[in-house]
């Protein structure tokens, strides 16, 4: 099946929403908030729009977050987002797009139907569904098209997937319930001497996990995508954030992932938001993340990892087999 010019891809995360249109790339790339007034249950605004709001507006406006591990966890206040989304990326259209989302391999029948469901409702013709392990080790830059041996790690704000395979074969693929914000939540990180609770909670994850995927040893490419490498990317090049492709391709080895995170937990949230490389709307959660990739490169025994700004819509795009792996709604 060919790809028309009005498809639309959308990553739902629990911190962002990205839209990426075919031809045109990374259209949007807002929070995944939803400004509700409490008394009436209308919804005022979504993303960046929202976020302003909090704080700065009478008490009876709330924030919800309706996205939870890339499934929803509230209906109404999602679709109301996406069909607001969606209305700026195809406001000069006289079609209903076809649109497809990236959902964790862990999902359930209900969360695909509760997905499909509410992108119908915000406007799109089709709904098509694909597992992002899939989309995301093609975006990252892994051959699928050779033999090699690769694994890809997304670390998200809800969740964590982790991608083995070689070449176009997924060996194994897992989400596993632990991402910066959801980490961030759970437990704080005041110094340094909080580490080690906040990576055992990761290991024990993880090693949950692995149980039902053993992990075989295999030479090949390892590669990480999502904020938390390119937020390490870009302060081990001492950057500012800028061009996304300016971090990509950057290799961090475990010594410079273990030394970011030491800095980092010592410091006060303000004097993170001054630092290069570092945004300051991550600033609060990228220790918790960075937790996360210490323990998932202890566990696996990785020593260096690629940093690939490409993810799982990107992947999409660029791989037009993955059709072939999508579930119509």
């Amino acid at each position: 099946m060919m790809i028309f010019e009005r498809d639309i891809a959308i990553d739902l995360g629990t911190t962002n929403i990205r839209v990426f249109v075919r031809g045109k790339g990374i259209m949007l790339r807002e929070p995944s908030i939803v400004a509700v007034d409490k008394y009436t249950g209308r919804m005022l605004k979504v993303g960046q729009d929202a976020q302003k709001m909090l704080g700065r507006t009478p008490a009876n406006i709330v924030a919800i977050h309706p996205i939870s591990a890339g499934v929803i966890s509230d209906y109404d206040m999602t679709a109301l987002m996406l069909k607001e989304l969606l209305s700026r990326v195809t406001s000069f259209s006289l079609f209903k797009p076809r649109v497809l989302v990236t959902v964790p391999s862990s999902v359930t029948g209900v969360e695909e139907r509760n997905v499909i469901d509410a992108v119908i409702e915000a406007g799109a013709r089709k709904v098509y569904l694909v597992e992002s392990a899939v989309a995301t080790a093609a975006g990252a830059g892994a051959d699928l098209s050779k033999p090699d041996g690769h694994l890809v790690i997304d670390i998200g704000g809800g969740s964590t997937e982790i991608i083995i395979g070689q070449g176009m074969n997924i060996r194994c693929s897992f989400s596993c319930q632990m991402g910066a914000v959801r980490l961030f939540q759970r437990i704080p990180i005041r110094d340094h001497g909080d580490l080690d609770a906040v990576e055992q909670i990761a290991a024990d994850i993880l090693a949950d996990k692995l149980l039902d995927y053993p992990v075989l040893s295999m030479p090949g490419s390892w590669r990480g995508t999502g904020g938390t490498f390119t937020t390490l990317a870009a302060m081990v090049k001492g950057i500012y954030w800028t061009d996304r492709t300016y971090m990509h391709g950057t290799v961090l080895t475990e010594a410079d992932v273990a030394r970011f995170e030491r800095q980092l937990a010592d410091m006060t949230l303000e004097q993170r938001k001054q630092l290069p490389g570092l945004q300051p709307n991550r600033a609060d959660i990228v220790v918790h993340g960075i937790c996360i990739l210490r323990a998932i490169m202890r566990r696996m025994h990785i020593g260096q990892i690629t940093v690939s700004e490409y993810g799982n819509l990107d992947g999409y795009f660029k791989r037009e087999y993955l059709m072939g792996a999508q579930k119509r709604g």
